[in-house]
C-alpha cells in the first residue's frame, strides 16, 4: 500500500503506518472490515502526494454470466464482494436466487473458506446439481402430502405438481421458485456492505411461465442478500398482491448444505437458548401431528462412516418464545476446520429447522440445515408462522450465515491436570 522509495515513504509515513497497521489488524480479525476501512480513509493532506489512494468502498456488486450468454445453459450471477477480506457470495438470479457460493472469513484461522457446497462457477453443474442445494423453497418448504391441500376459506381442493422421488412418495416438494428467473430490483454498495434484492411474482397475467399448478394465488416474493462484516443476511418477504379478496397460504425455507470434511465426525448444535421438539413423521416423511422432546444435536458427532454417515431427515421446532430467544443459532462444527458454520434465524418468523445428511456422497461431504417458517405439510396441518396472508398483507423474516468460534459444547473436554 505504501509507495516505494525512502523519500516517498518519509513524506507519507504517518498515513502509511496507519494503513499498514489497519490491514494487519484486519488480517488478524482484530477489527471488522468497516473499522479497518474507516482507518484507511486517509486524507491526502495527511501524507501529501505520497498518501495511499483507496477504492471508494471495500464492498461491491458484480455481474457474471456462466456458460454461453443467451443460451438455455447460461446462468446470471450477482456477486457480492468484500475486497478487504476476500469474502464473497455468488447469487444465481436467473435460477431462483440460489446461493451458489458463500465464502466467509474464519475468526479461528483468519482464512476465507467455503461454507456451502458450490458448483465452482460451472453452469452445467449449477443447473443439474439437484438435491435442492442452497435453493429457496417458496411458496412452501419441504413436502405437501400427495401434492394436495384444501383452501381453508373456499374449501376448494387443489392439486399441485408431484415430485416422483422414491423418498417422497408422490408428495409435492420444495415449492415452485427453483429454477425460475427472478427480477433484479436493486443493488447497493457502501462502506458498510453490499446488497442485492431479487423479486418474483407467481401467477402474473402476462407471464405464462409464472403460473403454478395447484397454486392460483397472487403471491409476490422478494429476497434481499446483504454481505457485511457480520456475514451474509437474507431477508425474505411475501405479499398478497390482491387489494381485496381471500387470503393465500404461504410459508418458506431454504436448503443450504454446509460443507464439511467428514459428515460422520462433524457435529450439529441446536441453540441451547430453547428447548426443541422433534416432529414425528410417517413412512412418507409427513408429520403425524405428534412431537417429542429432543435433546440430541448437543455436541455429539453425527456418526456412521465417511461414505455412509448416520441418516437424518428430520424436522425440529424451538419451543421458546421470541421474547426469550429472539435469535436461534444452529452450529455445524467440523473438527478439521476448527470453527463453526452458523445458521441464525430471527424468531418468531423462523422457528423450524430440518436436518438432512442424505446428500452425502452425491454432493460431497455436506450437512443440510434448513431454516423454515413452517412445518412440513403446513398447507394441511397449519403449523406455520403467519401461514395465511390477507389481501395486501406482507410477511417478512430474516436469517443468515457466519463463521464463528465453536461453542464450548462442541469442543473436546480439556485433559485432566497432571497428578
Amino acid at each position: 500500500v505504501c509507495p516505494a522509495g525512502s523519500g516517498a515513504r518519509e513524506a507519507g509515513h504517518e498515513a502509511c503506518d496507519e494503513t499498514s497497521a489497519a490491514l494487519s489488524r484486519l488480517r488478524k480479525t482484530e477489527v471488522s472490515s468497516e473499522e479497518a476501512f474507516s482507518i484507511l480513509q486517509l486524507k491526502n493532506d495527511r501524507g501529501g502526494a505520497a498518501a495511499p489512494r483507496l477504492s471508494p468502498v471495500p464492498f461491491s456488486v458484480e455481474s457474471i454470466t456462466l456458460g454461453d450468454p443467451g443460451s438455455d445453459d447460461s446462468v446470471g450471477l450477482k456477486v457480492l464482494k468484500n475486497s478487504l477480506t476476500g469474502e464473497s457470495v455468488d447469487i444465481a438470479w436467473t435460477f431462483g436466487g440460489k446461493v451458489d457460493s458463500l465464502r466467509l472469513k474464519s475468526p479461528v484461522t483468519g482464512k476465507v473458506r467455503d461454507l456451502l457446497v458450490s458448483s465452482g462457477r460451472n453452469a452445467t453443474r449449477l443447473l443439474t446439481m439437484g438435491w435442492g442445494a442452497n435453493e429457496f423453497l417458496m411458496p412452501f418448504a419441504n413436502r405437501i402430502e400427495n401434492g394436495t391441500y384444501v383452501d381453508v376459506v373456499t374449501g376448494h381442493r387443489y392439486y399441485m405438481k408431484r415430485t416422483n422421488h422414491e423418498e417422497t412418495v408422490d408428495n409435492a416438494i420444495h415449492g415452485f421458485l427453483i429454477g425460475r428467473s427472478m427480477d433484479v430490483v436493486s443493488e447497493n454498495q457502501d462502506p458498510s456492505g453490499a446488497s442485492v434484492t431479487l423479486a418474483y411474482s407467481f401467477n402474473s397475467a402476462n407471464d405464462s411461465e409464472s403460473m403454478a399448478k395447484g397454486y392460483p394465488y397472487h403471491l409476490s416474493v422478494q429476497l434481499t442478500y446483504t454481505l457485511n462484516s457480520e456475514g451474509l443476511t437474507i431477508t425474505a418477504s411475501a405479499t398478497n398482491r390482491l387489494d381485496e379478496g381471500e387470503p393465500l397460504p404461504f410459508y418458506m425455507g431454504m436448503h443450504p448444505y454446509f460443507e464439511v470434511s467428514d459428515v460422520a465426525s462433524s457435529s450439529v448444535l441446536l441453540d441451547p437458548c430453547s428447548e426443541w421438539n422433534q416432529i414425528e413423521v410417517d413412512e412418507n416423511l409427513i408429520p403425524t401431528g405428534k412431537t417429542v422432546p429432543f435433546d440430541a444435536f448437543n455436541g455429539d458427532s453425527i456418526g456412521g462412516s465417511t461414505q455412509k454417515p448416520t441418516l437424518w431427515d428430520n424436522g425440529f421446532k424451538a419451543t421458546a418464545s421470541s421474547q426469550h430467544c429472539d435469535t436461534l443459532r444452529t452450529e455445524v462444527y467440523d473438527p478439521g476446520f476448527g470453527d463453526s458454520s452458523v445458521l441464525w434465524m430471527a424468531s418468531p418468523a423462523f422457528k423450524w429447522v430440518q436436518i438432512f445428511t442424505g446428500g452425502t456422497p452425491a454432493l460431497g461431504q455436506a450437512i443440510a440445515v434448513e431454516p423454515m417458517s413452517g412445518e412440513t405439510n403446513a398447507f394441511n396441518n397449519y403449523q406455520a408462522e403467519g401461514l395465511l396472508l390477507q389481501a395486501g398483507e406482507t410477511w417478512e423474516g430474516s436469517f443468515g450465515f457466519k463463521v464463528a468460534e465453536p461453542s464450548p459444547a462442541l469442543l473436546p473436554p480439556p485433559p485432566p491436570p497432571p497428578p
